[in-house]
């Protein structure tokens, strides 16, 4: 499922997508169910520049995300429809044991997709608020 620990999107049980915002395009797995939501990037071991995962949601609603069993730092995108409006950067990898002191990153307003991206990527494609963004669903 994964080579070295970092995405290899060909052999993926998760459904596959490519998100574009601001002309950077990122292949994307795609976590749109508890388990696979619950899941997320926690056991890998790094993620790509241009791959990422999505989190997609039935409904607007404020989402909390924390970095469990996730060992490297990453951006965290919060998008409402089609547009960015928010993120967290270079979020803090999960240190502790105790599920209390992890660190829990909540979205400005209320949600329906995140898009968790390598560490660094909103300040080097300069995503900002406001910015369009396109969802493209594989078969």
């Amino acid at each position: 499922m994964y080579k070295s620990g970092l995405f290899d999107l060909g052999s993926s049980k998760y459904k596959q997508a490519t998100v574009s915002i601001r002309g950077e395009r990122f292949q994307v797995e795609v976590a749109d169910t508890f388990a696979s939501r619950e899941l997320g990037l926690g056991g890998r071991e790094g993620l790509e520049e241009d791959k990422g995962m999505l989190f997609l949601f039935n409904s607007l609603d404020t989402r909390t995300f924390w970095m469990k069993n996730v060992s490297f730092p990453i951006d965290i995108i919060w998008i409402a429809g089609d547009e960015v409006v928010g993120f967290a950067e270079s979020t803090t990898p999960h240190t502790s044991q105790f599920v209390g002191q992890i660190a829990r990153y909540r979205s400005p307003e209320p949600v329906d997709k995140v898009l968790e991206v390598a560490a660094g990527t909103v300040k080097r494609a300069r995503i900002i608020v406001g910015d369009g963004v396109e969802v493209k669903f594989e078969d």
